[in-house]
């Protein structure tokens, strides 16, 4: 599993993923946090199973 965010919110997001690490493990195996400015980049979903939006808002300024 692949969650990402904005610069600024990987290492809590991290944190999160240290503190239910038992969880994740027996559901999930593991879970990774990485930055990531929608449109930035070319993302590529052909390997994806489920992508899943939460609070989704385009902002452009966050990733000036």
């Amino acid at each position: 599993m692949r969650i990402t965010d904005l610069a600024d919110f990987v290492p809590l997001m991290r944190y999160n993923i240290e503190q239910n690490q038992a969880a994740i493990d027996e559901k999930h195996g593991h879970c990774v946090a990485e930055e990531l400015c929608w449109g930035s980049v070319k993302m590529s979903h052909d390997k994806a199973d489920l992508i899943l939006l939460a609070d989704c808002i385009y902002y452009e300024q966050a990733c000036a």
